[in-house]
Formats: structure tokens, sequence, C-alpha cells
């Protein structure tokens, strides 16, 4: 049964089903925007059910957005409503759109679900569904206003997202299947500092999801792009720095292209950071935090001069893993903070990132920038000669960056713009492509009786098989274990 149904603008096809969940307080807010039926429904109860997640005393479904309400999703509302109701909670609708009253008109439900026309931030003012321009007063993080649906059609489906109020870690969940509600949400994502520009837009679906948790000025996330999406990033004071949990990150700056896979380690956003980038199937853990975190420890003066990140990429191994092991810390305080602490913990944690950023990542504030001109002018065709020989003949042997390094006659630095500037790669990364082509040679004269993928992948350093087959794919368009099978036929 469909009632009252809006109809879509002539050539935009009809609205996409988006779902958002965010906790504030004790309470919880489920955003439902679209047409809820039986198709919708999976992904609405999805969304619900991670609202309820949270443990709320009240959840807050937010219903302006929807378009038309069938009887799946009324069912599907008081369901959720009983649940509750054995929970000691209790589930109030926000801002009811004119289907979602028709439908509650006509079946008799009107007295069952109480009604708000805003949701009520706990220790903070109202803040107006419709109407988010007008911020409540207190600390209130702000995600993009996301608009699933033309003007035209007369639903605005704006959003206020990860709400922090006495408790210090926040939350944030945010998915859509809708391509335009993605390309708004990205654009916007970070509006207090518009440094990235989307050249491209996506296309497909599910296409855009962001799970994360914030502690004071840390934000840390799962973030998921299901399509193709082609940005422009500019320099900014946010710094952001992700690793790369599967898919593929391909960036073009000044210095040359990388391309990033599972693993990989890179500042995103930042001081310095000024790239093109296209994405495939890509997911990263995404760790951001203000730039005045970096130049908290510093005088006035010196946190006044402008600083920058001289490479997007750890300058060794060590610092990957040292990364790691940073965000690792940040998931587990994060995991066992309690709700109620105060802020010395958060500020604390940050300044802790940020020295393990400094650390990692080359910048002009622990190493200047006058290195940099001395490790640009080793970085030669010879250089790259004499570490590509190293390199080659070396492959089985646990080598580092450092010691590629000491071949070539050069700092780290120089060597790894050296392959930048004339190889468009890095050296750890031609290290690893050595070594799966010499993985690859071995797989195709072994005898698949007597060898085993992890054997071949163990010996050429692949300690994850994995990752090994991921490299593998990408490099050869097929599977390890296809290539060893050859050998049988």
């Amino acid at each position: 049964m469909r009632v009252d149904p809006v109809h879509p603008v002539p050539g935009t096809g009809p609205p996409a089903f988006t779902t958002y969940t965010a906790r504030i307080g004790t309470a919880a807010v489920c955003y439902l925007a679209g047409e809820l039926d039986d198709g919708t429904r999976p992904a609405a109860a999805a969304a619900l059910r991670r609202a309820q997640g949270h443990r709320p005393d009240r959840l807050y479904v937010v219903t302006s957005g929807i378009t038309f309400l069938a009887c799946a999703g009324l069912d599907l509302l008081l369901a959720t409503r009983s649940h509750l109701v054995l929970q000691h909670a209790e589930l109030h609708l926000v801002a009811p759109s004119r289907p979602v009253l028709r439908l509650l008109e006509l079946t008799g439900t009107s007295g069952v679900f109480p009604t708000d026309e805003a949701v009520p931030m706990r220790g903070v003012s109202k803040a107006r569904v419709q109407q988010p321009e007008g911020e409540p007063v207190g600390r209130v993080r702000t995600a993009p206003r996301v608009r699933a649906v033309p003007d035209d059609v007369g639903v605005t489906t704006n959003v206020t997202t990860n709400v922090a109020t006495s408790a210090p870690i926040g939350r944030t969940a945010f998915e859509t299947a809708d391509p335009d509600a993605a390309a708004e949400f990205i654009k916007r994502i970070y509006a207090d500092a518009p440094h990235i520009r989307m050249v491209g837009r996506p296309t497909g679906g599910p296409v855009y999801a962001i799970d994360g948790r914030s502690l004071g000025q840390l934000d840390l996330g799962e973030v998921t792009l299901t399509p193709e999406i082609t940005a422009r990033v500019d320099p900014s004071e946010l710094v952001t720095i992700e690793t790369v949990r599967s898919g593929r990150w391909d960036t073009e700056a000044r210095d040359g292209s990388v391309s990033h896979g599972p693993g990989d380690t890179v500042v995103a956003v930042g001081p310095g950071v000024d790239y093109r980038c296209t994405t495939s199937n890509l997911r990263v853990q995404a760790l951001t935090l203000p730039g005045s975190a970096f130049t908290a420890s510093l005088t006035p003066e010196a946190a006044a001069k402008p600083w920058r990140f001289l490479d997007r990429r750890p300058a060794d191994p060590s610092g990957t893993a040292l990364w790691h092991a940073t965000t690792a810390y940040v998931e587990q305080l994060m995991d066992n903070a309690d709700a109620q602490a105060g802020p010395l913990l958060a500020a604390t944690a940050a300044r802790m990132v940020a020295a393990a950023a400094l650390t990692v990542f080359p910048n002009t504030l622990t190493t200047g920038s006058q290195p940099v001109r001395r490790d640009g002018a080793d970085a030669t065709p010879e250089t790259v000669r004499r570490a590509v020989a190293y390199i080659e003949a070396n492959a089985e042997r646990d080598i580092t960056l450092a010691d590629i390094a000491q071949a070539a006659y050069v700092t780290p630095r120089a060597v790894q713009y050296a392959f930048r500037r004339h190889l468009h790669t890095t050296p750890l990364a031609h290290l690893r492509r050595v070594r799966l082509d010499a993985a690859h040679r071995q797989l195709l004269a072994a005898d698949p009786t007597t060898t085993t993928v992890t054997e071949v992948a163990a010996r050429w350093g692949f300690a994850h098989p994995g990752h090994f087959s991921a490299h593998y794919r990408d490099a050869y368009r097929t599977t390890p274990s296809t290539t060893l099978n050859l050998a049988r036929s």
C-alpha cells in the first residue's frame, strides 16, 4: 500500500533511499529518507539496528525525508518500537512527512508513536531537523548537509551528525546508495576547511559509507568509497592520515604519480599536501586532527610560522609500523575510555598522535626544508641505477630503505625523490614488484603437488597470503593458485 507518493521530477528518476545514524548522549537518532517499502525495508532495518546498537533510552527516527510509506515500512517501525519497549526505551518520530502522517491516520496508529518537531540535544538547545542553519549552542560537529532528492520534489534531507555533549567519545555513521548524495557529502565533508574539490562524481551504488568515532580533537573512522572518484586535494590546516584497507588509490602530484594499495599509509590532507587522485573500490582507516595539535608545544612565535609535510608517505617501513601501532592505540583508547571522562585524556592522545605523525612523515617542523634541496640534487638517474641494481641483486634478503640508500651513496629521502622523479614509484614499491616478478616465475616453474602459494609468497617476503594475492592480481590479472596450476596442465 503506497500512500501519497511524491512523484519525481521528470528526468531525475525516483529518489534513492538514504539512511544515517548517530548517538546523542544517551539517545540515538536514525534518519530515513526516500521510499520506504518492501524493497528498501532491509536497508531501513539495518539502520535501525545500528541505532539500537548504541543501547539508547530513546530512539528518534527522523522521517521528514520519507517520500512515501508502505505498510512494510510501518510494520518495521512498530516492530522496532516493540523491541525498544522490552528494553525500557522509547521510539519517537521526528518531523514526520505527509505520507507518514497519512498512513498513521489510515491505520489508526497515530497515537502509538510520540512525535517531535526536532531532535532534542541533551545539554544543548534544540537543533531543527529542517533548519540546520541555526546551529545549537555548545560543541557540535556538523557534517555536510546532504540533499538526497531535488528541491522540486519538496523533500529536504538536511542533518546534523556526530554531536558530542558531555561525553568525549562521539560517533558518526552515514551511508547512502544515492550517487548525488554521496557526491554532496564528499564535497562538504570538511565544511570548515573546504580544501577538497571533486572533479568527477560517483556512479553506481552503494556508493559511500563512513563509520567513525571522535575523542577530543581526534576523529578515527572507516571510510568506504565503492565507485571510482576523481578529486583534487588542496593544502589544508586540517590533517588526515589514511591507511588503505582495500582497493586502489592513485595520486598525481608535482613530484610524480604513485599508486597506493592495501597496507599503505598516506597523509591524505594537510599543510603542503596538494595532489589529484582517483580511487576505485577504496576502503581506508582515516585519522584526523587539527593542525594546531602539531604546534601546541611550540612557542607562539614558532607556532605562527607556516609549516608543511615534505612527503606524504612514511620515510621508512619502521615509520609505517609506528603509525599502525599509533592508530591501534587510539582504537583501544576509544574502546575503553569512560564515556564521562574529562578532557585530559583526549588532549594527551592528540599530542601523542601529532608527535607520532611528525616522527613518521617528513616535515619542516622537525627537519626544516634545507635537507630537501640537498636530497633533490642527489635524485639523479645514476642514483636510480645503483639502487635498482642493488634491489635486483638482493631481493631475497631482508633489505630496508636505508640499505638501498646506502648502496646508492645517498640519503633515504634522496633515493625516494629519485625513484619518484624518474620511475614514478618508490624504492620499496619497486622492491615489492621485483619480488612479485620472482614469485611469478617460481609459480610458473613449480610442481603444484609439492609447492604451495603460501610457501612461494613467504620466500619472497610476503608474510600475509591475502596481501600477496591482492598484489598478484593487480599485476597479472589472475590469481597465484591459477598460475601454479598451469604447470599441471
